[in-house]
């Protein structure tokens, strides 16, 4: 079964909502040098989700949950055979993986996401 796996916060200046979040949470917040105007979040507790602070210029929403997935093809097949939108085709992320997204019946947007270490690390991706 899909788990949700992380979450990514939309922000017009990344670095100043990771300060926020620092300050009231306490947060750990470091930059992500696969993706520019990313900050990183990563699990507080074991059994916990990671997150980010994406650019508000690349970000699919205010508030978007990504959930893991065994197969990113089938998934969105899946998604479009129920009556959701794909709102972003598979993006590969260096060593992280591939991700996607969507958007429910009713617009709600959510990524997929499978994890591959290996992504984006040959020539032919």
């Amino acid at each position: 079964m899909p788990a949700l796996v992380h979450f990514e916060i939309r922000a017009h200046r990344p670095e100043d909502i990771a300060a926020f979040y620092r300050s009231v949470f306490g947060w750990t917040i470091e930059p992500f040098p696969a993706l520019p105007d990313y900050q990183f979040v990563p699990r507080s507790v074991e059994d916990g989700v990671n997150g980010g602070i994406a650019s508000a210029t690349t970000a699919v929403a205010p508030v978007v949950n990504l959930y893991e997935v065994e197969n990113l093809d089938t998934t969105l097949e899946h998604i479009r055979a129920a009556g959701g939108q794909i709102l972003r085709e598979p993006t590969v992320i260096r060593t992280v993986g591939w991700v996607a997204y969507a958007a429910d019946t009713e617009g709600n947007p959510f990524g997929v996401i499978v994890h591959d270490k290996t992504a984006g690390t040959h020539d032919d991706q």
